[in-house]
């Protein structure tokens, strides 16, 4: 099953949840208030499994080609990155990490 994280929309907030769902159940915990807060609602937040997998395979790549993508996966990260369920934190992330 995969491993789901939610994080909470009050800006003062810092809750991250962690779930082991099946797919069909992702969505289960959107929406509910948090726990901590007590004002906020639990979003779902985008996760990148395969993100380990990609820093394997980018070791061959030069530090450039990484910093600069282009094409296909650079659309996949300014999508991500646009993303309204992508938290502030892995924003920044993907930002700096990849030029975007």
């Amino acid at each position: 099953m995969p491993l789901y994280e939610y994080y909470c929309d009050n800006e003062k907030c810092t809750e991250v949840v962690e779930e082991l769902l099946p797919t069909y159940k992702r969505d289960t915990l959107v929406g509910h208030v948090c726990t901590q807060c007590d004002t906020g609602k639990l979003l779902r937040k985008v996760s990148m499994s395969h993100a380990q997998d990609l820093d394997f395979t980018a070791k061959s790549k030069t530090d450039r080609e990484l910093r600069n993508p282009t094409g296909e996966f650079r659309e996949v990260m300014q999508r991500m990155k646009d993303s309204p369920t992508v938290d502030r934190a892995s924003r920044k992330n993907l930002e700096s990490k990849y030029n975007i």
